[in-house]
């Protein structure tokens, strides 16, 4: 995945909870239609086949990349994905390797060819040693230590009644095939007792009931795996196994189990032809289908010097403003790069946003707070304030709140918008931003306040078009500069 990709991967990881949720319905109302059989219609049918227990497990994963999502995945940590890509990438192509260690899901057979053609290539031709780890990822040990237990029991209970709490007759149907379509049972009174009295109570027994796994086992494969953490080790995930179950992908979720990793910048190359989520995906630098065509890879790696300019693919990606989109806007701590971006002269609309009207406006300031100023200036700044209709210190507080809000909702949602489109109107977006650089502060005041409900909205849906983009980049500098003159007239 591209180091520019961060709302893709949120997108996906979306996409991943929907389907977990909706998995876990389908496990529920299975039961519900054996609840049904057994104590409405007094089946003779063996129901000691219960679904309840996957569906749990199912749950637990669910809140578990909810928590992720909510507060793992976040533009830090972005940040710290894409730092790690950037260093990692340029260790691969300016430093010689001494070590590939292959970790695999599942025991790698000593009779693979194809693997041992690709461990003869790495000793005999490129002269590196190699590490074979059967993690064995697929497993519940992970899930049993680290997920099971990460929420109370009600807090359980909780999630799952909001999933299920309305009776979904279509669903019902289909799972029980129409099969008691004849009878006049109340199915959503039935529905609201079954939760209530076994989902609940089988909830509460699963939490607690305890599964012994080899915590020594798990901890030395954990242990013997970081021990191989160098600066001159490549890292080959090799996913060789076909699961279903998602609770037995979380460790591969886990940002704490890649950090040694992240943190000697250790490239990961994978070899995965499974489509499934998992944080492999934007921290591997490139996948493979095979042994081969990864060996063909390393063997024809480029030798080149540290200061060359190499990149394993296009960082740019198809959509270009996306990519300067993400690159700009990432955080203050680019903002070095930020500056050297928009004061070039706006050649290209996709790649340079000009404010040269406000651009000195910092070097004022400082200036301007260095020493008292001559009564003829106090008269200008007098004539400006006046004219911005800024009469008031509680104007210009009120002004400079409403500013930093839609900014820190800017700065905070922007990372993970989408941009939708890549086409948009020139002549329009000039005249949108002639006519906000036109508007002094209390103009500028107005237009946020009466829009901020239509500009809120655009930004937390997580997508937008390329012209609304360029709009919002233009309004969100023109606020920013308005905050500038606020300090600037000492109205703050």
């Amino acid at each position: 995945m591209s180091i520019y990709n961060f709302s893709n991967f949120k997108s996906e990881l979306k996409d991943h909870l929907a389907s977990l949720k909706s998995e876990i319905k389908v496990l529920v109302y299975k039961e519900f239609k054996n609840y049904i059989f057994k104590n409405k219609l007094k089946s003779q049918h063996d129901f000691s086949k219960s679904f309840l227990t996957k569906a749990f497990c199912e749950l637990a994963t669910y809140c578990y990349l909810q928590n992720f999502n909510a507060k793992l995945f976040n533009s830090k940590n972005y940040s710290l994905i894409k730092d790690y890509l950037k260093n990692s990438e340029e260790q691969f192509k300016t430093q010689e390797f001494k070590n590939v260690v292959i970790v695999s899901a599942a025991k790698l057979s000593k009779e693979d060819v194809e693997l041992n053609n690709f461990i003869k290539t790495l000793t005999d031709d490129l002269k590196v040693n190699v590490w074979v780890r059967n993690l064995d990822w697929y497993n519940n040990e992970h899930f049993l230590r680290e997920v099971k237990l990460d929420k109370k029991v009600s807090e359980y209970q909780e999630e799952l009644i909001k999933m299920l709490k309305t009776y979904d007759k279509e669903l019902f149907d289909l799972i029980s095939e129409n099969k008691f379509k004849g009878t006049r049972l109340n199915f959503k009174e039935d529905w609201h007792l079954f939760l209530e009295k076994n989902v609940s109570y089988s909830l509460e027994k699963f939490i607690f009931t305890p599964i012994k796994y080899d915590e020594d086992n798990y901890d030395k494969k954990m242990n013997k795996l970081s021990q191989l953490v160098k600066n001159d080790t490549i890292f080959l995930f090799v996913n060789n196994v076909d699961v279903e179950e998602k609770y037995k992908t979380t460790l591969l979720n886990d940002l704490s189990f890649f950090s040694e990793i992240i943190k000697f910048d250790s490239p990961i190359f994978t070899i995965d032809n499974n489509d499934f989520f998992s944080l492999l995906n934007p921290l591997a630098l490139k996948n493979f289908n095979s042994f081969k065509e990864l060996s063909n890879f390393l063997l024809n790696k480029p030798k080149v010097n540290s200061n060359d300019e190499v990149s394993l693919e296009d960082s740019k990606s198809s959509d270009t403003l996306n990519w300067y989109w993400n690159k700009i806007l990432d955080d203050e701590n680019n903002q070095k790069e930020f500056k050297e971006i928009i004061g070039e002269p706006e050649k290209d609309l996709e790649k340079t946003v000009t404010f040269n009207d406000h651009s000195n406006l910092d070097e004022l300031l400082k200036e301007h707070n260095s020493h008292e100023l001559s009564k003829d200036f106090e008269d200008i700044l007098l004539e400006i304030t006046q004219e911005n209709n800024l009469l008031t210190k509680e104007f210009s507080k009120k002004a400079s709140k409403e500013f930093l809000n839609f900014i820190n909702l800017f700065d905070r949602e922007i990372n993970d918008v989408e941009i939708i489109s890549t086409e948009y109107n020139k002549d329009k977006y000039l005249y949108f931003k002639e006519a906000i650089n036109e508007k002094n502060i209390g103009e500028v005041m107005d237009f946020l306040s009466n829009k901020i409900d239509d500009l809120t909205e655009i930004l937390q849906s997580k997508k937008m078009t390329k012209q609304d983009a360029m709009n919002y980049y233009t309004l969100y500098i023109k606020i920013k500069s308005c905050l500038n003159e606020i300090e600037f007239l000492r109205l703050k």
